[in-house]
């Protein structure tokens, strides 16, 4: 059902969208400068196998600059589909709650849920700041304990939420002792892929939000400048 649902956001007047031509809604919102997006493309209403159906009308939305992001993440639903033509057609990729039920039970905030968001990184808050880093696609999703994004988004984000905190050897020993802070809302799990062996755990490790862990490291041989030779 080509274009699908959409949504504007930062529009100054609703009532002029109020047309009978969506192309002409999408141009009038556009005219207001607003941020446009394509809200959940895998709606079984409207596509049934789950599949993102993109047509040539969407195809020229795009290019005529009518048409800024899409829904990789919609309630409880993920599309990789969805993340694919965002990287293909440089779509900012969001993530809703769009739920129509009470958040705490749909998403159990007792028990440690929570419900998708879209992390902007906006230089300021404001809302023109906002809206600037939302058409250049500075955003990451936080879904289900899981941050999705692109790679140029979600490096920053993961060197400022993991941070060594120190790092020295044991005495008498080639064992680096390490504390890693999390500084963020998110669980982080994390893989060793380094040349090095983890003395006091596997390399699967789980760092809660704000907490810290102890990694043992063995670098059999001492490091000169221990810190510039560890990085998460």
């Amino acid at each position: 059902m080509p274009p699908g649902h959409a949504n504007a956001i930062f529009i100054k007047d609703a009532n002029k969208l109020l047309v009978k031509d969506p192309i002409e809604a999408f141009r009038t919102a556009k005219e207001q400068d607003a941020f446009i997006f394509w809200n959940h493309p895998i709606w079984t209403n409207q596509s049934p196998d789950g599949s993102v159906p993109l047509s040539q009308i969407h195809k020229n939305l795009i290019k005529n600059n009518l048409l800024h992001g899409i829904e990789v993440v919609n309630d409880t639903t993920y599309s990789v589909k969805a993340f694919q033509v965002a990287l293909d057609y440089n779509l900012t990729i969001l993530g809703t709650s769009d739920t129509h039920d009470l958040i705490d039970w749909r998403y159990r905030l007792h028990a440690g849920g929570h419900r998708p968001v879209t992390l902007v990184f906006a230089f300021e808050k404001t809302e023109e700041s906002s809206k600037r880093a939302l058409k250049l696609g500075k955003t990451v999703i936080w879904f289900n304990q899981k941050l999705i994004g692109k790679v140029e988004n979600l490096i920053p984000l993961i060197n400022a939420s993991l941070k060594v905190e120190t790092a020295h050897y044991i005495e008498n020993t080639t064992i680096a002792h390490v504390v890693i802070k999390n500084h963020s809302d998110a669980m982080y799990t994390l893989g060793n892929q380094s040349a090095y062996v983890i003395h006091n755990t596997t390399d699967l490790i789980i760092i809660n939000p704000h907490s810290t862990m102890i990694l043992d490291v063995r670098t059999v041989e001492k490091k000169v400048n221990l810190n510039s030779n560890l990085r998460c």
